[in-house]
Parts: C-alpha cells; sequence; structure tokens
C-alpha cells in the first residue's frame, strides 16, 4: 500500500490543509521576529535535541515533569493565532468552558478476524506515565510493560529522600514505591526508532512506522469519536481497504 498524499482532499472530515493561509508579507514579518528571538535546543529527560524552540504562556519540563509560567505570547504571533483559531473555525484563540473533556476514554475495537482490543487511554490516573499491553491468547499471555516497567524499583518513606532524582515522568510523588527506568531513552524505543530510520536511508526500504500508519491511527480514533456521539458502532472497513 503506498502511503496517502498529505496534501490530497482529506479522507476523514476536521483534517485540513490551505495553501497561502498567510501572506508573503506576514511571512517575511515572522521570518525576521522569529530570528531575533534567542531559541535554546529541546531538552528531553537530561537529552538534547536536534531542535531549537521557544516556550510561550505555561512551560513543561521533561526533566522534573514540572509546569511552570513562561514569558507572555509576545504582541507579533497574535496576528497569526487569530489566523490559526480563524482556520479552525473558532470565534477565539481562547477557549473556555469545556464540558465533557476526554480526560478518560475507553475503545473497543474488533477485527476482522474477531480478535477484540480494549484500549484504555487517560490524563488523570495517578502513578506517572503507564504505556502497558497485554494478549491473551488461547494458549499464551503476553505483558508488554512499556513504562513503568519493574527492571529497577526505588522505596522511599518520604518523598524528600529522592526529591533530587528522576524516577519517572509524570509521577506525583516520590514517596512509596516507584519504578525508575535504568535507561528511559531505550525503553520507550527512541534509539530504535533513530536506527530504523538510518537503516531505511542506508538499505533503501521504507521505514516500520511511516505516514500511513499515523494515518490509520488517526481513522480508528476518530472513529471512537463518532461512536461516543452517536452512541452505535461505527465501521471503518471502508477506511482499511484490503491490501493489494
Amino acid at each position: 500500500m503506498s502511503q496517502p498524499d498529505l496534501f490530497a482532499e482529506p479522507l476523514i472530515d476536521g483534517l485540513d490543509y490551505r495553501a497561502e493561509l498567510i501572506t508573503p508579507a506576514e511571512h517575511d514579518q515572522l521570518v525576521v521576529e522569529l530570528g531575533a528571538i534567542d531559541l535554546t535546543p529541546f531538552r528531553f529527560h537530561g537529552w538534547l535535541g536536534n531542535r531549537k524552540t521557544k516556550t510561550y504562556g505555561w512551560r513543561y519540563d521533561f526533566d522534573d515533569a514540572s509546569f511552570a509560567p513562561a514569558e507572555p505570547i509576545p504582541g507579533w504571533l497574535m496576528p497569526l493565532r487569530l489566523k490559526a483559531a480563524a482556520f479552525a473555525g473558532a470565534d477565539t484563540a481562547i477557549r473556555s468552558g469545556y464540558e465533557d473533556v476526554e480526560d478518560f476514554g475507553l475503545l473497543v475495537c474488533t477485527f476482522d478476524d474477531g480478535t477484540v482490543a480494549e484500549i484504555v487511554g487517560a490524563d488523570t490516573t495517578l502513578g506517572g506515565v503507564q504505556n502497558r499491553m497485554t494478549v491473551f491468547a488461547t494458549n499464551a499471555v503476553i505483558e508488554a510493560n512499556l513504562n513503568p516497567n519493574n527492571a529497577v524499583r526505588a522505596y522511599a518513606p518520604d518523598a524528600r529522600v529522592l526529591e533530587s532524582a528522576y524516577l519517572s515522568e509524570k509521577l506525583e510523588t516520590h514517596a512509596g514505591w516507584s519504578q525508575p527506568s535504568p535507561d528511559e531513552d531505550w525503553m520507550q524505543g527512541y534509539p530504535q526508532e533513530m536506527q530504523d530510520f538510518a537503516e531505511a536511508v542506508v538499505y533503501g526500504r521504507g521505514p516500520r512506522a511511516d505516514a500511513s500508519l499515523g494515518r490509520d491511527v488517526v481513522a480508528v480514533v476518530y472513529g471512537a469519536y463518532i461512536a461516543a456521539e452517536e452512541g452505535r458502532r461505527v465501521d471503518l472497513s471502508p477506511w482499511f481497504p484490503p491490501a493489494s
């Protein structure tokens, strides 16, 4: 299956692309303003990313999983912000009055062969980030704990004992039992992603996961939103034609 055209007519409502959203003059002014600000390398768990960023409003620190106020959004970004809001069909760039926000979601997906997947996602779970998968087969059970994993376990009766140590992303307390990874980047697959990218370039093959996989994920998640909104099972087969 070839990778879909990123800029073709969207297959799913809500995805859109618009050429010349800003004028050439606005583009030139943004280049000038961006060139004048102090960009710093993106920091992630002690590593420096190969891109430079600047945070406004609020800042999330990946080293200690904390939120902190940042510089206010500068005035020269406001016109672009309003254009982005209009492009998205919003009356204002600042939304308020949210109701029924999906802090928790559960998706039940049935495949053609009858296999059932139960997928749970939440932003409000205690105990830090959790990415786990359990496969129940007819003759085996397989558990994959991306994070947390129990390669290393730590216990502190008081949070102050380990307060200066990085244990796990979004962990709300350093007291009690925790499961710090000996190499979190490796356990989450970042070096493997880079290895796959390098091999794809060297050997002239496609990557293990390309944009088509991302498109498939969006289709499934969007189907879940429709199912929740309309209270019915959604058939996703039109978005997943048989492989040729």
